[in-house]
């Protein structure tokens, strides 16, 4: 059974809760700046990266905690799984579906990822084999340099 961002977070820790909500509107902010948005979902959708998993990982680094990125990949084999499904469906329907319904869908997709990130943040921040965030980014776009720039500057521009 899944569990819904409201479920999950009453479940976390107060200060991991609160990093839920500072890491979930980081992501927003971030993902909304100029060039970034194509950019993660090149990312996504040509070499398998997470969206939610490398802004996890991008807010880890702009907040200067050490992460386990070991934990965080097992966490999304875990968890990302029920989104992967829903986004294909969501995608697969687009053209069936009255406008209305599918803005329900993409609403229905961002509570999955909120979920998502909440599972992914608290695997990141409590694992055991934790190294410096700038680190663990580096290591998971080590063959996207480019792009781990562009995601560093535009996270130090918008996230305010």
């Amino acid at each position: 059974m899944a569990l819904s961002p409201s479920h999950y977070c009453a479940l976390l820790p107060p200060s991991l809760h609160r990093h839920q909500q500072q890491a979930w509107q980081f992501a927003g902010r971030v993902y909304r700046a100029p060039g970034i948005e194509p950019c993660l979902l090149a990312l996504q959708d040509q070499h398998g990266l997470s969206v939610n998993l490398t802004l996890c990982l991008l807010y880890s680094w702009w907040v200067g905690r050490a992460v386990d990125l070991i934990a965080g990949r097992y966490c999304l084999e875990q968890h990302g799984e029920e989104l992967a499904r829903f986004r294909a469906m969501r995608r697969g329907c687009k053209e069936q579906l009255s406008q209305l319904a599918y803005l329900g869908l993409l609403a229905q997709e961002l509570q999955l990822e909120q979920a998502l990130q909440g599972h992914l943040l608290s695997a990141l921040l409590s694992g055991e084999h934790k190294v410096a965030a700038d680190d663990a980014l580096a290591e998971y776009l080590s063959v996207h340099r480019a792009q781990l720039e562009q995601l560093k500057n535009a996270a130090l521009m918008t996230a305010v």
